[in-house]
């Protein structure tokens, strides 16, 4: 009997996201309805879609980077999908299916060009706890302990001084990614229906200060 009140749970869940999910391509112009088409595809099937999904967070952390820490990272960047979702639940839950496989974004958290990519792991998720009361407090990004945390950890991650020379080219290489930060975090948002800001908030908030700190100006 447990068995299949379990089945039955996880069958009745699958039917609620499929409701959402075709509830969700009602409405639109059609190029859009084309594009959500496509993103509910990638999770037709939710107890496998969650489970690529950790599983595609999981192959992108670098193999050295300590369990506990891991762990820890994958509670930001993995949220549980509810029970209940909503059109726009599914879609953002799909969105950061997407996300998860873009090049630029994956090659962002696999930090190919640091060797010892456990100690920035670290150093990053202590300068994220660093900035989380000026995320709280709503204050814009802006240059402060936090930041220059995070611009010494990056450095030392890749052999080379903190130097404006070096914060300038960080903010360059950064430009194209934070985007996807934002897109990322308030789909997580979305899908936790989180009122405050979500876990792996500070961090980007730490990418675009460093942007409008130290990036080209207007």
């Amino acid at each position: 009997m447990a068995e299949h009140l379990a089945a039955t749970r996880t069958r009745i869940a699958e039917l609620r996201w499929r409701e959402a999910a075709l509830r969700a391509l009602d409405g639109g112009s059609d190029p859009e309805r084309l594009r959500r088409l496509r993103l509910p595809a990638r999770i037709q099937h939710l107890p496998t879609a969650t489970a690529d999904f950790a599983r595609a967070w999981e192959r992108v952390l670098p193999a050295s980077v300590p369990r506990r820490l891991a762990a820890a990272i994958l509670d930001q960047a993995v949220p549980e999908p509810p029970g209940a979702p909503t059109p726009a639940t599914v879609l953002a839950y799909a969105e950061l299916h997407a996300l998860v496989a873009e090049p630029q974004f994956l090659a962002y958290w696999a930090a190919p060009h640091v060797r010892d990519k456990a100690s920035l792991y670290a150093a990053l998720l202590d300068a994220s706890e660093g900035a989380a009361p000026a995320v709280a407090a709503g204050r814009a990004p802006h240059d402060c302990a936090a930041l220059r945390a995070f611009t010494a950890a990056c450095a030392r991650a890749r052999g080379t001084d903190d130097t404006p020379g070096f914060r300038a080219r960080m903010a360059a290489e950064f430009r194209g990614t934070v985007p996807l930060f934002r897109r990322y975090r308030q789909h997580v948002r979305t899908v936790t229906a989180a009122t405050g800001p979500s876990p792996g908030t500070p961090h980007c908030w730490l990418v675009e200060a460093l942007i409008a700190e130290h990036g080209p100006r207007p």
